[in-house]
Formats: C-alpha cells, sequence, structure tokens
C-alpha cells in the first residue's frame, strides 16, 4: 500500500495547485496548466509538469518571429512559477495535510503545445 501515496500525494498537490495557481500566479495572457506531478517515493520532491500556451497575437503574422517570441514568453512563464516556487510551496504546506510535504519544483510540459502546433499546420495556420 505504501508505493501507491507517491501517486496519492500528486493527485492531492496537482488539484490543490491547480487551484493555487488560478487565485494567486498571474499571467501575461499565457495559459498556464499543470498537466501532472510526478512525486518520488520518499516523499521528498515533486516535480511539476506545466504546459504554457501562448495564443497568437491579433496583429501576428504566423512567421518564425512569432513562435520566437511565444517559446520566449512560455519559458518566462516558467521562470516565474520557479522564482514563486517558496510561496506557492508554503500555500501548499498550508493546505494539505501531508507530512513530510515535497518540495516542488517546476518543469514545463510541452505535450499540448506540440499537439497545438500539429492541429495548425493540418489547418494550414
Amino acid at each position: 500500500m505504501k508505493h501507491h501515496r507517491p501517486l496519492r500525494v500528486g493527485a492531492l498537490i496537482l488539484e490543490e495547485l491547480s487551484k493555487i495557481l488560478l487565485r494567486e500566479v498571474e499571467s501575461r495572457g499565457e495559459l498556464i496548466t499543470i498537466t501532472s506531478v510526478d512525486v518520488d517515493k520518499k516523499l521528498e520532491h515533486a516535480i511539476v509538469y506545466v504546459s504554457v500556451l501562448v495564443p497568437a497575437s491579433p496583429s501576428s503574422q504566423g512567421g518564425p518571429g512569432d513562435a520566437r517570441d511565444a517559446e520566449r514568453r512560455a519559458e518566462k512563464a516558467v521562470e516565474m512559477l520557479g522564482a514563486r516556487q517558496p510561496y506557492l510551496q508554503s500555500l501548499l504546506y498550508r493546505t494539505l495535510n501531508i507530512r513530510p510535504m515535497p518540495t516542488i519544483m517546476f518543469r514545463r510540459d510541452r505535450g499540448l503545445e506540440r499537439a497545438a502546433g500539429v492541429e495548425r499546420a493540418l489547418l494550414g495556420r
């Protein structure tokens, strides 16, 4: 039964951190979504995978410059989460009754971005 605990803790962190991000983190138009949380067996570390979708600006032409700008904005969003990690960690600690509370680390999940890119290519955008 003990080997299921990291999965349960990961699910709790995903659910609560998603709520916290909605309340506490302001983005500049980027859609930040937690896609999964991997917790190690000792419950010391949790890798939080986030997907960042950047909407196209109305004046964009869809060229390489726009793609670079979207990539830069997505990287900045993940960096911002990393910078706010201590604050977000403290909110999780207060909200969830998990001891020990794993230390969270943010990593970018590019799966949804790749799917959106394939869809755009198929639609000819």
